[in-house]
């Protein structure tokens, strides 16, 4: 026993203990890190990188053993564990001390500059991960151990060494550049020199660096470097031209606006180097090349400097449009582009014998810089004017090259008129105080319009060019073989529906949906193309239903290709294609603008026997997905959705289908992942103006009862989509629902009543309010909702909502809609006139609520006199046979107002009689006249603004 005593450890606490098994393993990792095999040492890195993103704390010691051998296996011969020392390097530097990381970082900036040829890059990638993770602590001595030596390294001749320096130093620039001002000339200096590397690679790293750097200098370094490159780039033979405009543009981009003050030099001295596009002497690779650069600078600066570019805009837009047509080895007629040429086939085949050698063509890409220059102007135009003017200039130009031979440009061209368009958009809407893009609405500058004011503004700009861009985007469309062109022009068209009215589209509608039916038709069709024609055919479906009489006669056509779509196999296009058909169902039978019943035919419109030849193919379709309980989620909620829309639309032409889609959507309402979606289609249902339609099928299935449930839960989008979608059944067959099913739904709503959500609060009233109006429309005796059950109903909201609405009466908090539910309750419970919910039952239990307790706020005082003076109104003498409550009830407000009838102690409850007594009046007069019971009320009116109290003052003013 003594022997175990000595042995036993003494002081070892449990944080000791732990601290010892930290220590265990990492000796056991650092012994795997020398083992032999690689795949020993690998896992020994790998377990080590894992123990260090743990809470453990490790002394100096151990530190300086750890970075020891992670810095060695950077030598190591496995790719494998030289990959996972990096990752671990980065760990660690979380983990040490300020003094290891410098460490860490000489080590590595030594082992890059004299270290191993073959593991050089190992060394940067190593140095760049320490520049990227070292904590912000550290970043300042790091940066300025670095920043020397890497500056010898980009200076030095080895020309590895050089542009590994030139990495690692635009990353330590781009993110400590700030700590080593005092080397910011010294890094200029060099950056200067290495631009005149011969090597491409050390210019291109160089001008990356130069960026990086650009952005921490001090305006005055900024200004001398701007200039120095400007100068070197006027200089004839200095250097290479097109590097130094490549830096320009490098520094625009990264520097923004602060490069304003020099665009003045700077454009006419790119403009200056773009030459002449005729002369044949500068048809060359290098020219090319140079355009190209400058026009990409020409972008730069018009997307970074937006404002201080505008005095340069046109110089810069005219010689990107004059390039844009830059195509020497195409011999085309000028003539035949001013013209539009329409009867032209885009394909590249009509180019192929038309110039030279494709393969040495490198006009292109001056071609693409010059668009994107365009778009980027178009991109930056925010007001209606200056989105006129580029119309004015360069919009017809720009849709003249949708007959681009280069694939690449085409798409570029498509797009950068498609920015134009969105610009159109946005500055029309901004102009007359609307969006673009709304439906069915008459906007200025159209030709229906009537916004003269705006009829040369941006629209206007956009219309006048119509015609040419849509005949150039179904030419695409139809005789172009590029998909990702079609795909791009779908876009194209897209903004248009957005940006133009339906009217001013009204004459395209049957040329792009044909384009449309061809691209669905199309075996070979990628699904993407098929997926953009989709989603452009919903919106455009969508936006322009005001033109139904011109849709109609186009879905025979279309219809059956969308719904070969619903049957297909990839979830996206089967999601899409049943939008398409919830957008086809709602043109086939369009609402009124009042929204209150269908339009009848319209001339040119499908009769009905070719409505009801429609329906059966779309239920047909649509039915297999809505059964399937094993589909992708969206899929799921699309085919609910499109269901709901078809019944609602066109369910008097499926009645012996509706049982069967009743019960599944029924199906579909007790399964919590698609609850919301059949909440929406059931509430789309109810709302639906066909007669025709009997929802007893869903009501006998248990709705109204799952409903009520419903109301129990948490979610708030579920509260309300379900207490909307009661009140939709309510409001179509309540006169048909057992009372018993309506004061459950009573009961489970009224919790939802209060101040803390006055949308739910609106909805739950307007939901009561609706339940009383049904058990009125009844016949007293007939139907479930007869006399007995208006009593029953009565009962019930009089131990359930009642309670709460009442409580509501005096919340300052109430207002809008939620206020306005409340005061139609009121009124319908006077109309009801049933026991416990009489006019003098609601008059004093609203009344009470003013002089219980403390004083209320003035605002609370506000809406119990509404609540009165709704419960006044209701019983008034032209809405009530009984006139003995209004006359007396408005008498006692008037004995509140006289001499010392309303007066009490400030601060009671009481002290309020006078202010609530005038506002009630105050808002009964609104409604009925008063002079006849109440002869002497202006003169009390005006007394009361004598009163010594402030808020009976504001009640008289009221």
């Amino acid at each position: 026993q003594g022997s175990r005593e000595i042995n036993k450890p003494k002081g070892n606490t449990k944080a000791d203990l732990c601290t010892m098994s930290v220590h265990h393993k990492i000796d056991k990792h650092l012994a795997s890190l020398e083992n032999y095999d690689k795949d020993e040492r690998y896992m020994g890195t790998s377990d080590l990188c894992n123990l260090l993103q743990t809470d453990i704390k490790i002394d100096g010691a151990t530190e300086l053993r750890i970075c020891t051998a992670i810095l060695k296996r950077l030598d190591d011969a496995s790719n494998d564990v030289q990959s996972k020392a990096i990752q671990c390097l980065g760990i660690l530097l979380g983990k040490v001390q300020p003094a290891q990381v410098y460490e860490i970082c000489d080590k590595l900036c030594t082992l890059l500059l004299d270290g191993k040829a073959e593991l050089r890059d190992i060394y940067s990638i190593g140095l760049k991960t320490l520049v990227t993770d070292v904590p912000e602590e550290s970043g300042r001595g790091v940066a300025e151990r670095l920043i020397r030596r890497l500056l010898a390294g980009v200076n030095g001749d080895k020309l590895e060494v050089k542009l590994e320096c030139l990495e690692c130093l635009t990353d330590l620039m781009r993110r400590f550049g700030h700590e080593v001002a005092g080397e910011h000339r010294s890094v200029v200096s060099a950056l200067l020199v290495q631009l005149a590397h011969e090597k491409k690679n050390v210019q291109k790293r160089a001008t990356a660096c130069m960026g990086a750097s650009s952005v921490v200098l001090n305006e005055a370094l900024l200004d001398e470097l701007v200039t120095c490159l400007l100068t070197d780039a006027a200089t004839p033979g200095k250097a290479d031209v097109r590097v130094l405009i490549t830096a320009i543009g490098q520094v625009s981009r990264c520097v923004g606006h602060r490069i304003g003050k020099h665009l003045g030099a700077i454009v006419p001295l790119f403009v200056q180097f773009l030459g002449d596009p005729v002369d044949e002497a500068l048809q060359t690779e290098a020219t090319n090349e140079l355009r190209e650069t400058c026009l990409q600078g020409f972008e730069s600066f018009v997307l970074r400097c937006p404002l201080e570019i505008v005095p340069h805009l046109n110089v810069i837009t005219n010689a990107a449009a004059t390039f844009m047509r830059y195509d020497p080895n195409y011999c085309g007629d000028d003539d035949d582009e001013e013209s539009g040429g329409e009867d032209e086939d885009f394909s590249d085949e009509d180019y192929d014998d038309e110039g030279g050698d494709d393969d040495d063509d490198t006009s292109w890409k001056v071609r693409r810089a010059s668009v994107k220059v365009l778009a980027a102007a178009f991109q930056t135009a925010k007001t209606d004017q200056g989105v006129a003017e580029l119309y004015a200039t360069h919009g017809a130009a720009v849709v003249l090259r949708f007959k681009e031979r280069e694939e690449t440009v085409r798409i570029d061209v498509v797009e950068c008129f498609t920015n134009l368009v969105a610009a159109t958009a946005l500055a029309s809407g901004a102009a007359s105080g609307a969006g673009g893009g709304l439906k069915g609405e008459e906007r200025p500058g159209s030709p229906s319009g009537c916004g003269g004011e705006h009829q040369a503004g941006a629209l206007a700009g956009l219309e006048s060019v119509l015609p040419g861009a849509m005949a150039a985007a179904v030419r695409q469309l139809e005789k172009g073989k590029d998909e990702k062109t079609k795909s791009a022009v779908f876009a194209l068209l897209r903004q248009l529906v957005g940006a133009l009215p339906p009217a001013a589209l009204a004459p395209y509608v049957d040329k792009m949906l044909s384009c449309v039916v061809s691209v669905l038709a199309t075996p070979k069709a990628s699904n993407a193309l098929k997926l953009d024609a989709l989603v452009f055919t919903r919106q455009a479906l969508e936006a322009l239903g005001g033109q139904a009489a011109s849709l109609q006669p186009l879905v025979p056509t279309l219809l059956p290709h969308v719904l070969a779509l619903v049957q297909g196999d990839w979830y996206k296009l089967i999601a899409e294609a049943l939008r398409v058909v919830s957008a086809v169902v709602r043109v086939l039978r369009p609402m009124d603008q009042e929204g209150d019943m269908f339009e009848g035919s319209a001339q040119g419109g499908l009769s009905p026997q070719e409505l009801e030849a429609l329906v059966g193919p779309m239920h047909a379709a649509i039915q297999p997905r809505l059964e399937a309980s094993d589909m992708d989620q969206e899929i799921k909620e699309c085919a609910i959705t499109a269901v709901g829309d078809l019944v609602a639309s066109l369910g008097d032409l499926m009645l012996p289908q509706l049982p069967r889609v009743l019960s599944l959507l029924m199906d579909k309402l007790r399964n919590e992942t698609t609850r919301m979606a059949a909440l929406k289609a059931l509430a789309s249902i109810a709302t639906s103006k066909l007669p025709q339609l009997d929802l007893t099928h869903i009501l006998a299935l248990g709705a109204v009862e799952e409903l009520s449930l419903f109301l129990r839960q948490q979610s708030r989008p579920l509260l309300l989509a379900t207490l909307e979608t009661l009140l939709a059944l309510v409001e179509a067959q309540g006169a048909s629902m057992d009372p018993a099913l309506l004061a459950k739904a009573l009961a489970e709503a009224a919790p939802l009543v209060s101040d803390a959500d006055l949308h739910l609060t609106h909805l739950a009233l307007k939901l009561s309010s609706q339940i009383l109006a049904c058990s009125q429309a009844s016949a007293p005796g007939q139907g479930p909702t007869g006399q007995g059950g208006q009593l029953q109903l009565a009962q019930a909201l009089e131990g359930t909502v009642l309670p709460k609405a009442l409580g509501l009466c005096a919340s300052p908090l109430l207002q809008g809609r939620a206020l306005s539910a409340l005061l139609d309750l009121l009124r319908d419970l006077v109309k009801l006139n049933q026991p416990g919910t009489t006019f003098e039952d609601l008059y004093a239990a609203v009344r009470s609520r003013s002089e219980a307790g403390a004083p209320l706020p003035r605002a609370a005082v506000a809406n119990v006199g509404l609540s009165l003076a709704a419960l006044i109104v209701a019983c008034a003498p032209d809405k009530a046979p009984d006139k003995a409550p209004f006359a007396a009830t408005v008498q006692a407000l008037l004995a509140d107002l006289a001499p010392g009838g309303g007066l009490a102690e400030a601060g009671s409850a009481s002290f309020q009689r006078q202010p609530l007594a005038l506002r009630t009046l105050g808002e009964v007069g609104r409604h009925c006249d008063l002079s006849l019971v109440a002869p002497n009320l202006q003169q009390l009116l005006l007394a009361s603004f004598d009163s010594e109290a402030e808020e009976t003052k504001a009640a008289a003013a009221f």
